[in-house]
């Protein structure tokens, strides 16, 4: 069989399978790789991490509650905050003010929540030190 045969078959064998959208609709590979073509590029999905020295404010969005690796291990999970911010890339969060104000927000039905956040310091505790964080809504007109 030439190289040209080998593609045709192997591109009928694509079209007769059927997978599940983004929507649940049911559609061939051929019809989904032919979308995946002709899309534009949207917004970029990976996040950077979300850290404010003292005396740092900056305005974010709460996008939602998520689970981020612990620093130093390859399978220990921690709580963690999506957020997008006003550069418009998305950012994620593990600090504990944070990420307790955001689990009350989500606790309450909400997303999607303009927040401005001032680092004000760092507290030094017995068991290390935390960011003192001033976490306010912002009233979006």
């Amino acid at each position: 069989m030439s190289k040209k045969e080998n593609n045709v078959v192997a591109k009928n064998e694509l079209a007769v399978l059927e997978v599940q959208n983004e929507n649940g609709i049911m559609v061939s590979t051929e019809e989904l790789l032919r979308q995946m073509s002709e899309a534009e590029v949207g917004q970029e999905l990976g996040s950077d991490y979300f850290t404010l020295e003292p005396g740092e404010t900056e305005r974010v969005i709460f996008m939602e509650m998520t689970k981020m690796n612990k620093m130093g291990t390859d399978n220990e999970t921690i709580d963690a905050v999506r957020l997008l911010g006003s550069d418009g890339k998305f950012k994620i969060c593990a600090d504990k003010v944070l990420v307790s104000t955001c689990r009350q927000l989500q606790l309450n039905d909400r997303k999607n929540v303009a927040l401005q956040i001032i680092c004000k310091g760092k507290i030094k505790t017995p068991r290390g030190s935390y960011k003192d964080l001033q976490i306010n809504e912002l009233l979006v007109k």
